[in-house]
């Protein structure tokens, strides 16, 4: 499978991506929610039967790591280590910053260069209009 992101407006918007890519095959332990806020992180994941980005997808040393790091440097190396590139996640973090909510579709692919990131991964809206977009 392949890697999607889709980023979304409100809790209601986040529930339709998550029934969305289970019903495309997506096991719930490979979607991922995530906010700028832990709890609102928290909060949706185990409202959704979702599940954090943790130690089998970062990596132990950098699950350690993000204790010590500001929330958008963890935010972004969550990201990072499902294949999405480093350039990506930092628009995607500012997203986040205004109020928005990442939802990951990780479809298992460990082998990419992670400044690069995964090339195949599906992103909604592309991410080029991102910026453009009212809140």
């Amino acid at each position: 499978m392949i890697t999607r992101v889709r980023t979304v407006g409100d809790a209601e918007a986040a529930r339709s991506a998550v029934t969305e890519l289970s019903f495309n095959g997506y096991a719930k332990e490979n979607i991922h929610i995530l906010a700028h806020d832990e709890r609102s992180t928290d909060r949706l994941n185990e409202s959704n039967g979702t599940e954090d980005i943790g130690f089998i997808e970062e990596g132990f040393l950098t699950a350690v790591a993000n204790l010590f790091r500001s929330r958008g440097e963890e935010l972004r190396t969550k990201m990072m280590s499902l294949g999405v590139s480093a350039k990506d996640a930092a628009l995607l973090e500012k997203e986040l910053d205004h109020g928005r909510i990442v939802v990951i579709g990780w479809g298992g692919n460990m082998k990419f260069d992670h400044e690069k990131g995964d090339p195949n991964i599906v992103y909604t809206p592309a991410l080029e209009t991102m910026g453009s977009r009212p809140l």
